[in-house]
């Protein structure tokens, strides 16, 4: 037992080291946009859902991310940002895939349409990694189609351009 924590101190005090030299070389985070985060699922108001819709479709720009639960890799959330102007609010969605309305449900259908309203082919949508990779476990909640029409930016990949130049 004692060699297993001597183990576990050795893995912690380069991590530790790496994160003090961080705090020394960089400032913390400070985000420049205004936000609110809004969860959807189950229980979410036709009034917000309706005003989430209408921002959609006013909306170009959108980062779109998705994570799977941890333990057993089953899709649970997408999240999405609407990008606005720098002094803009932007919305930024928790969308809880284990709690929505059943599909045959006429509350389904909104939640449905605000995806058709992110993915119209108007939009530009910019995520981390191939978007095929982030969406395709989630076609089976039926929110939306593949392909998507919209512009699709991985920025991952514009990343290690930059950081191999």
């Amino acid at each position: 037992m004692i060699s297993k924590t001597n183990r576990n101190q050795r893995q912690r005090d380069p991590k530790a080291e790496k994160e003090r030299l961080y705090a020394e070389l960089f400032a913390p985070y400070e985000r420049i946009h205004p936000y609110s985060l809004h969860f959807v699922h189950n229980a979410t108001t036709r009034d917000e859902l309706k005003m989430l819709i209408d921002t959609a479709q006013t909306t170009t720009n959108f980062v779109f991310d998705t994570e799977s639960n941890c333990l057993t890799n089953f899709p649970s959330i997408t999240q999405a940002m609407f990008m606005k102007q720098i002094h803009e609010n932007s919305l930024v969605l928790i969308i809880e895939t284990a709690h929505l309305p059943v599909e045959s449900s006429y509350e389904f259908l909104p939640r449905k349409q605000l995806f058709n309203c992110i993915f119209r082919s108007q939009s530009h949508i910019y995520t981390w990694g191939a978007i095929l990779d982030e969406l395709a476990p989630f076609l089976q909640f039926n929110l939306f189609h593949l392909p998507v029409s919209s512009y699709i930016h991985n920025t991952q990949q514009v990343f290690k351009l930059w950081f191999n130049d």
